[in-house]
């Protein structure tokens, strides 16, 4: 499985509410993964303290948009935000459950995450 975001990497600004829009495909085909059926959706971000931090469907920060499409987002509010590391070039981890399988995919230089300059 591989994934892609609208402009294949996101900067995010710390202390800011922000969407990133995902598509999930197989690696091979690049055919889109159908999430009908997805019971649990793990988006993870690397944290300040270099801990993971997860966005998850349970927890209502993930969000599937077009279950057959393979479309999810994944969504910041302005406190989550402030707990990512800052750099370039940053790799997520996305997990999926559906039924019994779990599939992951693990997306090198994904996004970017910025402090504000004025704060």
């Amino acid at each position: 499985m591989s994934s892609s975001t609208k402009k294949n990497k996101v900067t995010i600004y710390k202390g800011a509410d922000q969407v990133i829009p995902i598509t999930l495909r197989y690696e091979e085909s690049l055919a889109p993964v159908n999430l009908t059926g997805a019971t649990e959706i793990k988006v993870l971000f690397k944290k300040q303290d270099l801990t993971g931090l997860e966005l998850s469907l349970t927890g209502t920060q993930v969000a599937i948009v077009d279950a057959t499409a393979g479309k999810i987002a994944a969504t910041f509010d302005e406190t989550t935000s402030l707990e990512l590391y800052e750099g370039d070039d940053q790799a997520i981890e996305i997990e999926v459950a559906i039924g019994t399988n779990t599939l992951i995919t693990q997306v090198m230089r994904a996004i970017c995450v910025k402090p504000r300059l004025f704060p």
